[in-house]
């Protein structure tokens, strides 16, 4: 017997060897511990309602508007898609350059916002934008309502505004925190997908034209994403059941607007959100790998082409005229 517990030994650590490196070419390979997955899609829901938006953010101050030109089209309302265009204007000290202080202004960029109300937060208002995306800033969506079609205005925060007092809006109808939520595009040279841009604070504001409104709706679907299979872990990792199934989100804008626009669809997702202090054994592990084998972009190239092009810093580009005086 005692010839035979070298070769036992042997066995061992070649089995031990073994396994180390199968669980780094594990690492090494997207997605290899979910053994099987399947999702199963809801459909589309309408939800929110036609009133104005209400921020829910404590403290602040009200975003003020002041018409520069009136418009002649129809009025916006409560549950509008709203495409705006518009640039942002700071001052810029130029001592440090040997120059005199000017106003920077932003290259003008086109958002789409709806003036609806969404849904109320499951549990807080900024977990909910995670999970579902963020429609932006509600005090400045508010401010467009009964504003026309063709109109331009100036927006600022009121007087009294904080240093931390911010309103930023989305480009493409949502924004999502790419570091918290987790999306399909998670390399930097990818994101971002659904940018945002401040429009009002204690140091910038907006000239806006109202381009268009049309009647809008907000829209949200739900998938159950299941899958099986051990998850290899390493130095102390967290440690998944081997069956695991969750939810992942959507969400939508529509908007049926006269021509050139016509039927605008603006979509997020999907987007999976776990609060750190709620994670279970049985959320999902690298849920991006298997939908992206799920529903591949040779497939579903809508869900995969989302490029968006950062703009010009504002002390880059000096501003042509002078600010309105508020």
């Amino acid at each position: 017997m005692a010839d035979d517990e070298p070769s036992i030994g042997q066995a061992q650590l070649c089995t031990r060897g073994f396994a180390i490196v199968f669980t780094l070419a594990c690492f090494a390979l997207t997605g290899c511990d979910n053994a099987g997955e399947r999702i199963s899609l809801s459909p589309w829901k309408e939800v929110g309602t036609r009133v104005p938006p209400v921020s829910d953010l404590k403290g602040g101050v009200d975003v003020v508007t002041t018409q520069v030109a009136p418009g002649e089209g129809r009025a916006v309302e409560a549950g509008d898609l709203v495409k705006i265009q518009f640039t942002t204007s700071r001052m810029c000290w130029g001592a440090a350059s040997g120059v005199a202080d000017f106003v920077g202004q932003s290259e003008p960029q086109t958002a789409w916002l709806w003036t609806g109300r969404e849904p109320e937060p499951h549990k807080n208002r900024w977990e909910e934008e995670n999970r579902w995306g963020g429609l932006g800033s509600a005090r400045f969506r508010a401010a467009l309502i009964g504003k026309r079609v063709g109109e331009k205005l100036r927006v600022r925060l009121a007087d009294g505004a904080g240093n931390f007092q911010s309103e930023s809006i989305p480009l493409k109808g949502f924004s999502v925190f790419q570091h918290f939520a987790t999306t399909l595009f998670q390399r930097r040279d990818e994101l971002p997908r659904w940018p945002e841009s401040q429009v009002a604070s204690k140091e910038f504001w907006a000239d806006v034209e109202i381009l268009s409104a049309c009647g809008g709706a907000l829209h949200r679907r739900e998938a159950t994403m299941e899958q099986w299979g051990s998850v290899s872990t390493m130095f102390g990792g967290r440690h998944y059941k081997s069956r695991r199934a969750d939810t992942i989100r959507w969400s939508a804008l529509e908007g049926r607007c006269g021509p050139p626009d016509g039927k605008v669809w603006l979509q997020i997702g999907p987007l999976y959100y776990v609060n750190i202090g709620d994670w279970q054994q049985t959320n999902l592990h690298d849920w991006a790998s298997s939908y992206k084998r799920l529903h591949p972009s040779k497939e579903f190239p809508e869900k995969y082409d989302f490029k968006s092009k950062p703009p010009r810093r504002h002390c880059d580009r000096p501003q042509a005229s002078e600010p309105l005086k508020n």
